[in-house]
């Protein structure tokens, strides 16, 4: 009972992403920003830092929500804003994309931590991103994927 329903959450991910990005997705879970304080001293510095990052021609960074969906396809990772949709349970609806990688083009980390994954994607061409992802099997199916 409990592989069926995890089945039926793991389509409705996998669907909800698929439909804004048009393709087949393989596997899709919601992930979190990390908190903190580093996060915190992070937002606090980040108009200066970026201002600076720009007059040196580096390019900014993109600045995620507090959750995002990661949705990995055969040859791509997408992270993208998600909203719930109302009536459909704990299933979010994609909104828009926010970042795609090519899957060799990047380096995927990922350690069990006591609440769940950390997950890291250091692209070889830009900065790295790190999320939390809850302790479920949704995760874990993202993270296989990935590894």
């Amino acid at each position: 009972m409990v592989e069926l329903q995890f089945e039926a959450l793991a389509e409705r991910y996998d669907r909800a992403a698929g439909e804004l990005l048009e393709q087949r997705v393989v596997a899709a879970a919601q992930f979190l920003r990390p908190r903190g304080w580093r996060a915190l001293g992070h937002a606090l510095t980040d108009r200066p830092v970026g201002l600076v990052q720009r007059a040196r021609g580096r390019a900014g960074h993109v600045r995620l929500p507090e959750a995002c969906l990661v949705a990995v396809t055969d040859d791509e990772v997408h992270l993208l804003t998600a909203r719930a949709e109302p009536g459909c349970g704990p299933v979010p609806r994609a909104m828009r994309r926010l970042a795609t990688w090519r899957r060799d083009a990047i380096e995927v980390d990922a350690a069990a931590e006591v609440c769940g994954t950390k997950l890291t994607i250091a692209p070889h061409d830009g900065g790295r991103v790190e999320l939390h992802g809850p302790p479920s099997e949704l995760t874990a199916r993202v993270v296989r994927e990935l590894l």
